[in-house]
């Protein structure tokens, strides 16, 4: 029989992977801002969000949170639902 998944190690898991992969996107916006520009575009389909972006300490600080709290409650969604689907 398979285990049950530990929702709070899959959900840190889920978290900090988040803030890992939004460092990784932050530091390449720094680096190479137009090319970051265009695989946005290709990636939300020419919806030009990047010339908005204004890069800060602050935000990038919130960002993280914000991803955080986002990719912590998938990793919990994701736990509920296969622990749930288990049962059955």
């Amino acid at each position: 029989m398979m285990a049950k998944l530990d929702m709070n190690k899959i959900s840190l898991a889920s978290g900090l992977t988040g803030v890992v992969l939004f460092t990784i996107c932050y530091v390449l916006y720094m680096i190479l801002p137009n090319m970051m520009y265009v695989a946005s575009i290709k990636m939300f389909h020419s919806i030009q969000i990047m010339n908005q972006f204004n890069p800060s300490f602050s935000g990038f600080i919130l960002g993280n949170i914000y991803m955080f709290i986002a990719t912590y409650a998938i990793g919990a969604i994701f736990a509920y639902i296969y622990n749930f689907l288990l049962k059955k």
